[in-house]
C-alpha cells in the first residue's frame, strides 16, 4: 500500500487510494437468535338497560414472555446486564356507553387502559451489549490511528487497541409503557342519509 503524506511530511493514511476520513466496523458473533411470546386474552360484556342506552365493559389481560440471557456474553461485573425485567400479567379495563336521546342523535363515550410492549430491538441490545468482550464490539478509527486498516481492507481480528465496550441494561424499577385513553363523540343523523359526527380524544401516556 502507498503511504500518503502532506507536503510537510504529515502522515495522512495508508492505502491504494487517497486516505479515508474515518472508518467504523462491528466485530462479534455472526448472528444472534431472539424469540419472544405475546400472550393476551380479552373478555367483554354488554348490557342494554333501556332501548336508548347501551353499556359495555371489558378487560384485556396480556403479558410478554422474554427470552433468557445469553450465557456467552453475561458480564458478572455488571449485575444489571445479567437479567431482563420480570413480566407479569397486565390488566387493562375498558368501558363504553352509547345513548340515543332521540331525534337521530347518538352520544358515545369510551375509556380504557392500554399497555405497550418491549420492542425486540431493545431486548436484543440488552442481551448482546453487556460490556463483555464476547459481545458486539464497535470500532471507530481514523487513517492515522495505530492499527487502522489500509483502504480497502477491514479488520480480520480484534484491532491492537480495544476499548471497553458499552453496556445496555434495564433500570431496576423498569415498567412497560401505559396509556389512559378516553373518547367522546356526538353523532347526528340528517335527512338524505347524511351523518355528522364530532369527536374528542384524550390520552395520557406514562413511561413512554
Amino acid at each position: 500500500g502507498k503511504v500518503h503524506t502532506a507536503s510537510g511530511g504529515e502522515l495522512l493514511g495508508l492505502g491504494y487510494l487517497p486516505c479515508y476520513a474515518w472508518y467504523t466496523q462491528r466485530i462479534g458473533p455472526s448472528n444472534w437468535q431472539l424469540s419472544t411470546n405475546d400472550l393476551a386474552a380479552f373478555v367483554t360484556e354488554q348490557w342494554q338497560p333501556t332501548r336508548r342506552l347501551t353499556l359495555s365493559a371489558g378487560v384485556r389481560m396480556d403479558t410478554e414472555q422474554l427470552p433468557p440471557t445469553i450465557a456467552k456474553v453475561t458480564n458478572p461485573a455488571l449485575p444489571d446486564t445479567q437479567k431482563l425485567p420480570s413480566m407479569t400479567f397486565n390488566w387493562a379495563p375498558r368501558f363504553g356507553l352509547a345513548w340515543a336521546p332521540g331525534g337521530g342523535t347518538v352520544v358515545r363515550f369510551g375509556a380504557g387502559l392500554y399497555y405497550g410492549r418491549i420492542g425486540n430491538s431493545v431486548i436484543l441490545a440488552a442481551l448482546t451489549q453487556t460490556g463483555s468482550q464476547n459481545g458486539d464490539l464497535n470500532f471507530f478509527s481514523k487513517p492515522t490511528d495505530a492499527g487502522a486498516p489500509p483502504f480497502p481492507y477491514v479488520f480480520s481480528t480484534l484491532p491492537q487497541k480495544v476499548v471497553t465496550p458499552g453496556a445496555v441494561s434495564f433500570a431496576s424499577r423498569f415498567r412497560i409503557p401505559e396509556i389512559d385513553q378516553a373518547v367522546f363523540s356526538l353523532e347526528q343523523r340528517l335527512p338524505s342519509h347524511w351523518l355528522v359526527s364530532a369527536s374528542a380524544m384524550a390520552s395520557l401516556g406514562r413511561r413512554l
